[in-house]
């Protein structure tokens, strides 16, 4: 369902719509108060959307915030630090935040990375070792790692 640019829905639908998008993809509160506000939705009435949405159990910001980091970290390789970056974006509290990054298997993290050390690395023709770690090591930031756990990894190969 699309809106026309001067056509303001009613509560009710965009209440439905709104629920219909949570129903497809985990959303945040963030997101949705998006999305109402490009539909024209007045404040008052997106908030009272998303509360309610809440109270449905269409959006769940603990679950939000679980479900992007692990595809984050499973599907794109992203590193704890821009999955936090992204999700403070996304105006997720402090601590489900930091909840979400913790329960990313460290096993799992260590290994990824050492993957993406050891593809980057072969993939690079510069000669000099120095500007080789160098610019593995601003791939891995840009992903995300820490500058210790790279460290490590580079030092070890």
């Amino acid at each position: 369902m699309k809106f026309k640019q001067n056509d303001t829905p009613d509560f009710e639908t965009a209440y439905k719509k709104a629920a219909e998008l949570c129903s497809k993809s985990e959303k945040c509160r963030f997101e949705i108060r998006t999305k109402l506000n490009s539909w024209g939705v007045q404040a008052g009435e997106t908030e009272t959307i998303i509360e309610k949405l809440i109270q449905q159990k269409f959006i769940d910001e603990n679950r939000f915030a679980n479900a992007y980091a692990n595809d984050k970290f499973k599907y794109n390789k992203w590193g704890k630090n821009k999955i936090r970056a992204y999700l403070k974006a996304l105006e997720i509290d402090g601590l489900l935040i930091q909840k979400a990054v913790n329960n990313i298997s460290v096993s799992e993290y260590k290994t990824t990375a050492k993957k993406l050390i050891s593809d980057k690395a072969k993939s690079i023709k510069e000669e000099n070792l120095f500007q080789k770690k160098a610019k593995i090591m601003n791939f891995m930031m840009s992903k995300g790692f820490e500058s210790e756990l790279i460290m490590e990894i580079i030092e070890k190969m």
